[in-house]
């Protein structure tokens, strides 16, 4: 009989490379046999184990999900840089269907969570007649193996029960490593990843047993409030009078706190947890944290709220991105290059995970950011409007890249003609333009900016002050105009002082042409917002609740241009008039 299990043992052992683990320490070959790895706990460790625990089911589903959401575009090396490639034969495996039976997120989403716990993942990769992948079918990291034979790694697959490879007749099958697309974590040997479960399995034991021993707490640790103590024996009379009693004037939470009357020499003493038994809460929360550490998550994403506040919590969603979903990401990138392409491919193509889909913030703080980048040229409008899912503008209107007007050279504008100049001749290859245009469209940002300033500001003070009643509204609008007219004159002087020193004109009239200005801009809003009001023709409440999206301010940018053009006639006229 002995001989007979010691050689089971090593035929097995052979086959799933466990038998230095049998000779070292039996008992650990045989729960390593059976699936998983013994914690001192007495927990036995494995993938569906270690999923019982909600913090460790967050933390890899976290990673898989989003990882799996996340498009995985194809991109072409051109010499101005690289464009989307749609139609390379790897990008719609990793952004449609991945097989017939899976689309591309549930196969990235199962595979991420087996690299997650196993620290490999395995998938048979199926090619046309060119070598180009069109299939990526998925491999239980518990039914490979991987060996290394003559130098060269094969995977041995082990076939379902009772199914058997129709070319040898074996219940497992050999693949090349060119048929095997493996992922792995970080691998002492160089072929295969450490599992998670294995490597940590007392933290993850430990944290299954805490949660665990809380169900045991409360389904055989039930503790009474208190007892009645009493060195007399209770008739059963009287033992039935004293119940009735109590739940008489004691049952029900509304009659909570009331004071007992004992008899028969009874004395009450009251029940509870001990302190030490309190502390559970504790130890769970640092597990908690021990789980965050081991599969590199801030630990808010699990689950434990204890260290997140409204300051951090942005900055720990971004170090989530960076950290945790990165790393994975770009190990997914190099192996698909690596494993899925030929070596031409690689030359011409690569794919990429666009994390800007988990970067993105308050919509305030990703317009304010989209506008710096528009306003420096870096992007137009129709890719602008791209990332907002929206449509190109009509008439490739969209793909203008505009910069800001304050960032033109100075010579440029100073190098304009003279009022009064003689234009350009027909001749001249690269006329100037006409008096003034280069000066209009270096201010033009500027106004723009500071009329954009204004009109938020407006809307919100507005949409506050609509709460008031309509004749209270009334006074408070001519008051705010009237304030807000020296505020936006402030705002615009610089513009005016600038646009005086480009023509020559004296700049100590700008400030008097800002403020002529502003209560231009004051009246007209003000007359706008009294017309939207009249003009409703219903109840101030709905007027009120629409009103600071229907007050017709006007566009900031055609606002900014008309007053340019006021700007550079008053300002030219305070040149004639100081050159007379």
């Amino acid at each position: 009989m002995v001989r007979w299990l010691s050689r089971f043992v090593s035929w097995v052992g052979r086959s799933r490379g466990l038998e230095k683990s049998f000779a070292e320490n039996p008992a650990q070959w045989l729960i390593d046999f059976f699936g998983g790895r013994s914690s001192s706990t007495g927990v036995v460790v494995n993938e569906r184990s270690a999923l019982q625990s909600a913090r460790v089911w967050a933390s890899v589903r976290n990673v898989a999900e989003d990882l799996g959401s996340l498009p995985c575009h194809a991109y072409r090396r051109t010499a101005e840089g690289r464009e989307e490639d749609p139609d390379f034969h790897l990008h719609p495996i990793f952004n449609e269907v991945a097989n017939e039976e899976m689309d591309s997120l549930q196969y990235i989403e199962s595979q991420q969570a087996h690299l997650m716990f196993s620290r490999n993942c395995y998938a048979e990769i199926v090619r046309n007649g060119r070598g180009q992948v069109v299939a990526l079918w998925p491999l239980h990291p518990d039914r490979v193996r991987v060996v290394r034979v003559d130098g060269v790694l094969v995977y041995l697959v082990t076939l379902p029960d009772g199914h058997r490879d129709p070319a040898t007749g074996l219940p497992y099958k050999a693949l090349a490593r060119e048929k095997v697309f493996h992922l792995k974590a970080m691998a002492l040997d160089g072929v295969s990843g450490e599992s998670s479960t294995g490597v940590h399995a007392e933290v993850i034991g430990l944290t299954v047993a805490l949660e665990r021993q809380a169900g045991f707490f409360l389904q055989n640790g039930a503790q009474p409030g208190g007892v009645f103590q009493t060195d007399k024996k209770l008739s059963d009379q009287a033992y039935a009078r004293l119940l009735k009693s109590l739940e008489k004037r004691h049952g029900g939470i509304e009659k909570t706190n009331r004071a007992a009357l004992l008899e028969e020499g009874l004395k009450w003493h009251s029940t509870g947890v001990p302190p030490r038994n309190a502390q559970h809460v504790e130890s769970r929360r640092f597990q908690a944290e021990e789980i965050a550490a081991i599969y590199r998550q801030p630990a808010h994403m699990i689950g434990d709220l204890s260290r997140a506040t409204f300051a951090n919590i942005e900055h720990q969603g971004i170090e989530y991105v960076v950290y945790t979903i990165r790393p994975y990401a770009v190990r997914w990138e190099k192996g698909i290059k690596h494993q899925l392409m030929t070596p031409a491919e690689r030359r011409t193509h690569y794919l990429e995970f666009k994390l800007d889909a988990l970067l993105r913030g308050d919509s305030v703080s990703e317009a304010a950011a989209l506008q710096v980048m528009r306003q420096n040229g870096i992007i137009n409008a129709d890719e602008w409007r791209r990332l907002k899912n929206m449509n190109p503008q009509p008439d490739g209107a969209g793909r203008v890249y505009l910069v800001n007007g304050n960032m033109v050279p100075v010579g440029r504008v100073l190098a304009a003609p003279a009022p009064g100049a003689a234009p350009a001749p027909p001749g001249d290859p690269d006329p100037d333009p006409g008096p003034g245009d280069d000066v209009v469209r270096a201010l033009a940002s500027v106004f723009e900016d500071a009329f954009a300033r204004a009109m938020r500001k407006e809307q919100l003070a507005v949409r506050r002050a609509a709460k008031k009643p309509l004749a209270e509204f009334e006074d408070w609008a001519r008051d705010f105009y009237a304030t807000h007219a020296g505020v936006l004159g402030g705002v615009l002087e610089p513009s005016y002082r600038t646009l005086a020193v480009l023509v020559g004109a004296p700049p100590e009239r700008a400030g008097a042409h800002a403020r002529t200005a502003a209560e231009r801009y004051c009246r007209r809003a003000l007359t706008g917002l009294g017309d939207a009001v009249r003009a409703a023709g219903a109840g101030w409440a709905d007027v009120a609740e629409s009103l600071p999206a229907r007050a017709p301010w006007g566009d900031a940018r055609e606002l900014a241009t008309a007053e340019v053009e006021h700007a550079v006639a008053a300002v030219r006229k305070d040149s004639a008039a100081s050159a007379a």
